[in-house]
């Protein structure tokens, strides 16, 4: 059987998994005197039900979701399943993050108080909504602005190309950013270039 497994193990052919199966398969089938068919079935169904097995919703202490596979029937591996059991009301009362992954699935983390989001989640959307187009603009034939189209830095009213003119937008404004404008007090004046701003940064 080594030897068996070491020419599959060096060989370049395609299909050489699925082959070494079948073929270990009919080996013991053949040595013990079992049914072929019958333990290639027995096989299938094993790997059909490992393979499809989903990976376990729980989240470890570094707030990394898990990577162990689930038990049958359950969203948790055994480790996180027994967690569940012990402190089901804990983990009920505490509502999930509302914030998607990279891979557009939910977060598995949970919202900390008086928010929707984790704290990861919670700086991101705060960070988004804060995000703005740079502030320098170039008048078109009816003097309107063409704002530049690539995004401020955060906390700035440039972008990287336009940073040299960063003094001069927080003194021409009298606010360090757009944020700043935005929240501004209902009594203070407004902008209308600034407006415009916020209109294509939304």
């Amino acid at each position: 059987m080594e030897s068996l497994i070491r020419a599959y193990a060096t060989s370049k052919k395609p299909l050489v998994v699925e082959r070494l199966i079948s073929d270990i398969i009919a080996e013991i089938a053949d040595v013990h005197q079992l049914n072929r068919d019958a333990l290639m079935e027995t096989c299938t169904t094993f790997l059909t039900r490992k393979t499809s097995s989903s990976r376990c919703e729980g989240v470890m202490k570094n707030g990394v979701r898990c990577t162990c596979p689930s038990v049958q029937d359950s969203a948790f591996c055994r480790r996180h399943l027994a967690c569940e059991e012990t402190a089901p009301a804990v983990m009920s009362d505490r509502p999930r993050c509302i914030g998607m992954t990279h891979r557009k699935d939910q977060c598995l983390s949970d919202a900390i108080p008086g928010s929707e989001y984790c704290k990861l989640h919670k700086r991101k959307h705060e960070n988004e909504e804060r995000r703005s187009l740079c502030a320098y603009y170039e008048e078109d034939e009816d003097g309107e602005p063409l704002f530049c189209s690539k995004n401020a830095v955060s906390g700035k009213w440039t972008c990287t190309k336009h940073s040299h003119l960063e003094r001069n937008q927080v003194h021409l404004y009298r606010y360090p950013h757009l944020f700043a404008y935005k929240t501004r007090q209902p009594h203070e004046p407004s902008n209308r270039i600034l407006e415009l701003l916020l209109e294509n940064s939304t």
